[in-house]
């Protein structure tokens, strides 16, 4: 306590002040325990203004800091005190106040002081508090120096002491009131405007003062011979603790009041602490109120949760203390509490008063990218938020808490695509290794219709920020959104339309464009499709150094090499839109041709900024044998160049580069060996040299580089792409002894598809793959690709098709358990996106989800979301029961009798038209709407044996579920959602149809003659074909197909007339 109570001696900053050696805005009111060893010659007044007061033995101040009251004989310091009865009265000094004379006012203050009561000072220090310019110097005074009233209260309440103590006028004693009043004075708002110093100071001085009060010691200035401030011997009640709260804060909210935040949150937190300690204190809403935003500013969850339980119940007459309380649980990051208190003040109240709590969860629920949350608080604020000035500050905080949570759900939408993207293509490359490669070329349904909802949230939310309000931050975020949705949506959000318009617009406004500002727009820039997939000509990266250029003339300098990562990524292509499988890409032999020059003039410029010029000098010796070597490149830049070259087929190039990693003073480390070796299954030389080479000198690395399931992906892919058995059973072998390869679905997958995709080791494949099953690993870590794989290697390698629909249910079946673990949680599904914690599930998402694969359906297509790797398994599954059907119709040749080819077609019907999301509707009976089955998506081994033994084998394999067969003559019974039906089109086609399949489609409903299926293959052939292919090869690749349409037709026509004929 005594470090808070002690003031300064002299000799002091403050003793200096009174001797006129130091310029006001100089902290007076201190915590010190220094003891002045000077003389006791002249007391110490706490004051900025050079207003003193002494008693009639001490030196004046300078007369260049005399205010009007200490000038000449009007002066306090010239006082003396008498007991000669005085005719002034208080009646007069309010009627010259309120007719504003001043200067008459000053006159008659100093005649009253003469002989002063309590009344008196405490007429005064009502005055500083209400009407401080009434005691300031006036205009004529030129010798006037700078004026606080704070000091000129601070100087009356010493007075008021040292009379009261040293010349026995006990009823001048500081009261109740004197301290209320001299809180009134320090959290006065009408006092003169002072500099930021000047600011600071007096709330030093508020604070100290507070300070001494709540320790209770009168805040005055001590003599040299005093060891502490005198007792204030007066109980602190509620009313001074509110009125301490009221005082330091608002001395905090001055217009520099920003630069205290920290200050007054500790200041506060001790208070609080202080009064929660204290059982004297009759406790009301408003003190509480101060208690719990003390609390939560500062994150003390563990005090505000002691708290809580000690507050008044909620009720309507209380909303403003559970608003605070609500805030400050957000603060704390309780906002599963936080929320539940604004839902009931919502519901019990007919408005709501304050929208800080909104603001403050608005803040926590943007740091994981929840925008329903922020939208749901934006609607109960529509509904019955008060308007005011506060309010609305509060609510554009909300706002741009929205645009946070948009920028990170849209980064989530990326990564998850890229995700998926990469999966699909077996890429095992590290993830900030050329992610443009990765770049998504096509949303799903359900994050088509998303992304178009959250651009009109983000204009809402944009619209309410005025252009004045607009900060460097709002348009980062802003540059993140609309570089994400052109990522997403190339066509639909061009660069040039929306991204490459933000920072002309910033310079326009008089804001400086940061460096994450221009950083997001360059490797948004080299990421895009809409520039094409090609990178050879080198454009895009001449476009990015443009930008580049611009950043640095707006003064931000290049410190690291991973500034340079967009150039790097613009030198070589993007991966074209995924084949028809996942399978082909393992065939693939597309090459992805780098821009050589460009690469060159980046690696330049990475030399001439980031190369110390002493370190060329150094290796270059005369009789050094090594080339001039600078260090520009960093372990990632490497990497990306390595995988870059890697796919354009550059061999020399990238041998060469592995070799000198040392020279460029880059160790190999397992970043660098997951690069070169993810990169090399596409080229067979590359592969080939890994598999000899490179793989073996991981053990030879010091420290030995370790196993990763992504190295040995890496290495299996080698293998499939070589064909070389030997070696891919020798890593199995090693890894398998060493102990390396855990029994976890990431290590066995890659070995599972090696197997099933090298020649001569399929047996082994169905092993591992029996393996995984028996220890219940999951097969959904991937993005669902190792289920296409799978049903892709049945269907088209083993012609297994019974087993490929298996596949393809048991993925359904794997989805439904995933939505209902999630139901079940009642938890937020969160992940890593870019190093920070994210939603990756919306509600909106998990509603539509749930209600596909949970709710009662015709046909288990209908539980599937399209995207590019259903779309893959849907067009897989139209060809198991094209195939099988005509396998089906050569038994019903040989032996006479049905075997259910009939039924495949019709599946396959509906299969399709549902992968189309177009609903044609012939002239057949629909299924009834009560037929509709309950909860199944899987038919079961007791309904197969239910089912009459003429019809068991049909339904066993059949994805009719509890429906009767004689009603589903069409694929009428279901519907694509309107929200989700152009999700699968970009510019009118159809990007998940494949061309082969709708082909073969077509041909099967041609060689089935009925009228009805040939009206399907016309459909199929002249209003799907049309959006699958390009227009101008659909006169030749549609050429058969169209001939054998028109001869069916004719077959037809002919038959009929013949029957026709015998009728008559």
């Amino acid at each position: 306590m005594h470090s808070v109570s002690r003031a300064v001696k002299a000799g002091s900053p403050l003793g200096r002040v009174v001797n006129g050696k130091v310029q006001p805005g100089t902290a007076l009111l201190q915590p010190t325990k220094t003891i002045a060893s000077q003389q006791r010659t002249q007391a110490a007044f706490a004051s900025f203004s050079t207003t003193t007061s002494c008693r009639p033995d001490l030196t004046l101040v300078s007369r260049q800091r005399q205010t009007l009251l200490t000038r000449e004989a009007l002066g306090w310091t010239q006082r003396f005190y008498t007991t000669s009865p005085t005719s002034t009265t208080l009646q007069e000094l309010e009627q010259l106040l309120t007719k504003g004379e001043y200067e008459g006012f000053q006159q008659t203050c100093l005649t009253a002081v003469k002989n002063p009561t309590k009344d008196v000072y405490h007429f005064l220090l009502r005055t500083l508090a209400r009407e401080p310019k009434a005691l300031a110097p006036l205009q004529s005074d030129s010798t006037a120096g700078s004026f606080d009233p704070l000091n000129s209260a601070v100087r009356i309440l010493t007075d008021m002491n040292y009379e009261a103590d040293i010349l026995g006028k006990t009823g001048l004693h500081p009261d109740r009131e004197t301290i209320l009043l001299l809180l009134q004075v320090a959290g006065s708002k009408e006092a003169s405007a002072l500099s930021q110093d000047a600011e600071h100071t007096r709330w030093e001085s508020t604070r100290v003062l507070v300070d001494a009060i709540r320790h209770g010691r009168v805040p005055t200035v001590m003599s040299t011979d005093q060891w502490e401030l005198p007792d204030l011997n007066i109980e602190l009640d509620q009313e001074l603790w509110k009125s301490m709260f009221g005082c330091i804060h608002a001395s905090a909210t001055t217009p520099a009041g920003v630069c205290f935040k920290s200050e007054l949150d500790t200041a506060t937190y001790l208070m609080a602490d202080q009064l929660c300690r204290s059982s004297d204190v009759q406790m009301d809403d408003q003190l509480w109120s101060y208690v719990v935003e003390a609390f939560g500013n500062t994150r003390s969850t563990a005090k505000l949760q002691g708290v809580i339980p000690r507050l008044p119940s909620i009720c309507q007459s209380n909303p403003a203390l559970y608003s605070v309380v609500a805030e400050a649980l957000a603060n704390c990051g309780a906002k599963t509490q936080a929320m539940t208190i604004m839902s009931t003040l919502y519901h019990n109240n007919k408005s709501l008063h304050s929208s800080r709590p909104f603001a403050a969860l608005a803040s926590q629920y943007a740091k994981i990218g929840d925008f329903e949350a922020i939208r749901n608080m934006q609607k109960m604020w529509e509904t019955k938020g008060e308007l005011s000035n506060v309010n609305q500050a509060s609510l554009v905080e909300l706002n741009r808490s929205m645009l946070s949570a948009i920028a990170l759900t849209l980064d989530r939408m990326v990564y998850v695509n890229s995700k998926v993207f990469r999966d699909r293509q077996a890429d095992t490359l590290p993830e900030d290794v050329l992610p443009s490669m990765s770049t998504s070329p096509q949303l799903n349904r359900i994050q088509f219709s998303e992304a178009e909802y959250l651009w009109e949230r983000v204009q809402e939310s944009f619209k309410t920020i005025s252009t004045t309000e607009l900060t460097v931050k709002d348009y980062d975020v802003m540059m993140r959104i609309t570089t994400r949705l052109n990522l997403l949506q190339p066509f639909v959000w061009p660069l040039m339309e929306y991204a490459s318009k933000l920072i002309p617009e910033m310079k326009a406004l008089g804001l400086k464009p940061s460096k994450s500002t221009y950083h997001t727009l360059m490797e948004t820039m080299a990421r895009t499709r809409e520039h094409g997939n090609s990178r050879e000509d080198g454009r895009v990266a001449s476009q990015i150094t443009e930008v580049l250029g611009e950043a640095i003339k707006d003064g931000h300098s290049i410190t690291s090499a991973s500034e340079f990562m967009p150039l790097i990524e613009a030198c070589f292509g993007v991966y074209t839109p995924s084949p028809f499988t996942a399978r082909q890409w393992m065939y693939s032999n597309q090459l992805y041709p780098a821009s050589k020059s460009a690469l060159e003039k980046v690696e330049k410029m990475m030399q001439v900024v980031l190369a110390p010029k002493e370190q060329g000098k150094k290796h270059n010796k005369k009789g050094a044998r090594g080339p001039n070597v600078q260090q520009y490149h960093d372990s990632t830049t490497l990497a990306n160049v390595l995988a870059g070259l890697a796919h354009g087929d550059e061999l020399d190039e990238v041998l060469k580069r592995w070799d000198d990693l040392l020279l460029q003073g880059v160790e190999r480390d397992a970043k660098l060996y997951q690069t070169v070796i993810g990169a090399s299954h596409r080229q067979e030389k590359l592969a080939t040299y890994v598999l000899r080479n490179i793989r073996h000198g991981m053990a030879k690395e010091r420290p030995p580089v370790a196993m990763t399931p992504e190295i040995l992906a890496g290495l299996m892919n080698c293998c499939v792409r070589t064909q070389d058995a030997i070696s891919a059973r020798s890593l199995i072998a090693q890894y398998s002894s060493s102990g390396d390869i855990q029994k976890t679905s990431e290590w066995y997958m890659p070995m599972v598809r090696t197997c099933l995709m090298v020649d001569g080791m399929e047996d082994e494949g169905l092993f591992l793959l029996e393996e995984m099953r028996n220890n219940n690993m999951r097969m959904d870590v991937s993005s669902g690709m190792f289920y296409e794989f799978l049903m892709e290697y049945f269907v088209m390698k083993r012609m297994d098709y019974q087993a490929g629909r298996e596949i393809f249910k048991e993925f359904v079946r794997n989805e439904q358990n995933q939505i209902k673990e999630i139901l079940g949680s009642k938890e937020k599904v969160l992940g890593t996106v870019n190093g920070q914690q994210a939603i990756m599930i919306t509600d909106k998402e998990l509603e539509k989800r749930a209600k596909r694969l949970l709710e009662p359906v015709d046909h288990m297509v209908e539980r599937v979301t399209i995207s590019t790797t259903t779309a893959s398994m849907l067009n897989l599954l139209v060809l198991s029961h094209i195939r099988e059907r005509a396998e089906l119709q050569e038994q019903e040749r040989i032996s006479g009798f049905g075997a259910g080819s009939q039924e495949r077609l019709k599946d396959a019907q509906i299969v399709i038209h549902y992968l189309t999301g177009e609903i044609r509707r012939p002239e057949s009976h629909l299924a009834p709407q009560g037929q509709s089955a309950p909860l199944s998506s899987v038919t079961t081994d007791s309904e197969s044996s239910r089912a009459s033994p003429s019809t068991t084998s049909i339904n066993a394999s059949s994805l009719l579920f509890h429906t009767k067969k004689a009603h589903l003559r069409s694929p009428s019974g279901f519907k694509v959602p309107d929200d989700e039906r152009d999700g699968h089109s970009t510019k009118g086609r159809l990007v998940f149809v494949n061309k082969y399949v709708l082909g073969e489609y077509i041909d099967a409903c041609i060689k089935e003659g009925s009228p009805e299926m040939l009206a399907e293959a016309d459909w199929a052939l002249n209003r799907i074909m049309p959006r699958v292919i390009k227009p101008e090869r659909m006169a030749k690749d549609t050429l058969r197909l169209r001939q054998a349409l028109e001869n069916a037709h004719n077959r037809h026509s002919s038959l009929q007339q013949e029957q026709e004929q015998a009728g008559e």
